[in-house]
């Protein structure tokens, strides 16, 4: 049966921790490098759309992105925005201005 040593444990996971933050701060140092070479434009941040967009529907028509959302029973409803780089989103139209003034949407 072998004799567990905390010494040596203790040690080792010491070793093993110094080594982690070797190399976090290696990638710290390398992303911080290539970040200063390259233009603050080429980068995309959360949220993209400062807006509340559930259930986002995306398709692409040649160069073009264009993405509508659910809205429920907010009119205008169904915002539609368009995009070319996927990140700068601008509102195109809505796909209705109203929804029917019946008793069965009440």
């Amino acid at each position: 049966m072998a004799v567990i040593n905390h010494t040596s444990i203790w040690k080792y996971s010491t070793r093993l921790l110094l080594r982690s933050a070797v190399v976090v701060s290696i990638c710290s140092v390398v992303t911080c490098i290539t970040a200063r070479g390259t233009s603050r434009s080429n980068f995309a941040q959360n949220p993209t759309v400062f807006a509340d967009i559930p259930d986002p529907s995306i398709i692409r028509v040649g160069s073009n992105y264009y993405m509508s959302s659910t809205t429920m029973h907010m009119c205008p409803g169904v915002p539609i925005m368009k995009s070319r780089d996927l990140v700068n989103w601008h509102l195109v139209n809505y796909a209705y201005d109203t929804l029917g003034d019946t008793d069965e949407l009440a």
